[in-house]
């Protein structure tokens, strides 16, 4: 059903959602691996309720080092929950979805397109691409990496409460933003009013860009 939830658990793979006219969810997994005995590590299971999917393809912990892989490509409702969306290794691309997206990546890239609602998003090592098409009250934005640059689109005029942190990189903007630290780790902290959407960017080790 629409605004319905979806969790997605993967060890090894990319993971592709884009949002369609429809109220159901087209999945498709492709599983790629050296040996049939590895391609067996990494079945695909599929739990469906009238408002909830959840995906898992877990490798066992006891065959952490086996060659398999697993790519989702899937189309859902434009606003659907994304609840979890979760690859050990492997990027994670969003597109036109106006719900929420929870995102959690160990080593690989996010991209996000069209986004619209709540989106929360880190990868320990990678880089974070995101074009938000407008934020309501009571949506916000937070993007974090450790080892990655931030780059964040959003619309003109967007009114926001921005917090912008990064410790071995810069901040670099289009958007008027005041930098209240220029020697050590380079902050921006922007408050706007008590109702507008909060946009919360952090990086360790890279650049955060904000741009309209």
């Amino acid at each position: 059903s629409r605004g319905g939830r979806l969790s997605l658990d993967n060890s090894y793979g990319d993971i592709t959602i884009q949002s369609w006219n429809r109220d159901a969810v087209d999945l498709r997994a492709e599983r790629i691996a050296d040996s049939a005995a590895d391609l067996g590590l990494a079945a695909v299971d599929i739990r469906t309720l009238p408002d909830s999917l959840t995906v898992t393809s877990r490798v066992p912990p006891h065959a952490p080092d086996a060659r398999v892989r697993v790519d989702y490509r899937l189309r859902v409702p434009a606003d659907v929950d994304l609840k979890l969306v979760r690859t050990d290794r492997g990027r994670v691309v969003i597109t036109d979805v106006t719900g929420r997206a929870i995102v959690r990546i160990i080593n690989g890239a996010v991209r996000v397109r069209g986004f619209a609602g709540v989106l929360d998003a880190s990868t320990l090592n990678g880089e974070i691409d995101a074009a938000v098409a407008r934020l309501d009250r009571g949506d916000s934005i937070t993007l974090d990496t450790y080892n990655g640059d931030i780059l964040l689109r959003v619309p003109a005029g967007l009114k926001a409460h921005y917090e912008l942190r990064t410790l071995n990189g810069t901040i670099d903007s289009n958007v008027p933003l005041p930098v209240l630290s220029s020697y050590g780790p380079h902050v921006v902290h922007e408050s706007s009013g008590v109702e507008d959407p909060l946009v919360r960017l952090t990086s360790v080790n890279g650049t955060i860009r904000v741009t309209r």
